[in-house]
């Protein structure tokens, strides 16, 4: 779902988008999975990403107020 939501947006805009910066739920990357043999697996979200040329950014695990920054810009 969000890897279909970043390509509908790339489609969408006429600019190119640069880097994609997330919380590190597990939609988005395997960062902090439990399973350690999958953290180097990467998702759909981050192999679409790939694809499209955009860097893939995460926030600090646990910094709620990196989180509320990064909303309150857009």
């Amino acid at each position: 779902m969000s890897s279909e939501f970043v390509k509908r947006v790339v489609k969408y805009y006429r600019f190119k988008i640069e880097t994609i910066q997330t919380d590190n739920g597990f939609e988005f990357t395997n960062r902090l999975n439990w399973n350690k043999s999958k953290r180097n697996e990467k998702t759909i979200f981050e192999t679409t990403l790939e694809k499209l040329g955009i860097k893939y950014r995460q926030i600090k695990p646990y910094t709620p107020k990196r989180k509320w920054k990064s909303r309150k810009k857009s």
